[in-house]
């Protein structure tokens, strides 16, 4: 009987406990269940946009004397929306007629801006077809992404001028 008469105090203060807990639980999700309806967005469909781009190699010359010196721009153009950082590039020809003056060689990076500029001088003659190879990194907002692009140039033509000799004249009076 002395056990009971403990044990029943205790009983009632963990119902009550249990029923003022289970009444906050009650008006807690009746609450967050209408904040929630109410706060819910709409799902909206997220379309990225799609990456292309072009690498433009655009010498500023078509013709170059041998020693005459050309500037040849690289330039990278992603699609709206999207980004394209250049790591590294690099400038090559088919037939060797230049020489890179600045840079003073192939590949530069890292960084490299866009467009960037190479300044060659002709040694050889012949119909030179400049090479780009860029390694950078595209975004379009979803995530980055290594890769490799390439772009070609309109050809280029080296030429020997014509020397001239000029010899002196001489006169009898």
């Amino acid at each position: 009987m002395r056990y009971l008469s403990k044990l029943v105090p205790t009983l009632v203060i963990l119902a009550f406990f249990a029923t003022l807990t289970y009444a906050l639980a009650v008006e807690t999700d009746v609450g967050t269940a209408e904040s929630t309806a109410a706060e819910t967005p709409t799902p909206t469909a997220t379309t990225w946009p799609v990456f292309s781009a072009t690498v433009e190699v655009i010498p500023l010359a078509t013709r170059v004397p041998v020693s005459g010196t050309l500037h040849v721009a690289v330039s990278v153009k992603p699609s709206e929306g999207c980004r394209f950082p250049i790591y590294e590039l690099t400038l090559d020809q088919d037939v060797p007629a230049f020489e890179y003056v600045s840079p003073p060689t192939a590949k530069v990076g890292p960084p490299v801006s866009n467009p960037f500029t190479y300044t060659l001088t002709a040694v050889n003659t012949g119909t030179v077809t400049f090479d780009a190879l860029v390694h950078g990194e595209r975004y379009c907002g979803d995530f980055w992404n290594w890769m490799y692009l390439g772009g070609e140039s309109e050809p280029v033509l080296v030429w020997l001028p014509a020397c001239r000799i000029y010899l002196p004249l001489i006169l009898k009076n």
